[in-house]
């Protein structure tokens, strides 16, 4: 929502993950923080938050604030495993959809399909 002029820092948008782990919700977490921090190799969770809020911050200077295919146009993102997973879980919902494995991982998407020059 910042890229699209709605809010000017993502804090602003309740509605974001971001706000999910910035802020931590008491009731319905949907993030297990101290589990996320050790993945992210942070000592606490403390230190997760500010290492994110400093990554935010330097994405913010950044002239060319382009969206981000892997993360706007995927449902899932992650592992191959993973993906496969939420794959299954959603059923014949995303029967179309492909498991497609990129430079940082994998995503679950619809295939690209080349709409190349046709030979007349």
């Amino acid at each position: 929502m910042v890229r699209a002029g709605v809010v000017k820092d993502p804090a602003d948008w309740s509605e974001s993950g971001y706000t999910e782990l910035m802020q931590a919700r008491k009731r319905y977490q949907l993030l297990d923080l101290g589990v996320l921090a050790a993945l992210l190799g942070a000592a606490n969770v403390a230190e997760m938050r500010e290492e994110r809020r400093r990554w935010v911050e330097e994405a913010l200077l950044q002239v060319s604030q382009e969206r981000e295919s892997c993360w706007s146009e995927s449902l899932a993102v992650g592992d191959e495993e993973f993906a496969r997973r939420v794959k299954n879980v959603l059923g014949l919902k995303v029967r179309k959809r492909a498991v497609i494995k990129g430079d940082q991982g994998c995503v679950l998407r619809e295939a690209e399909t080349d709409y190349g020059i046709l030979a007349l």
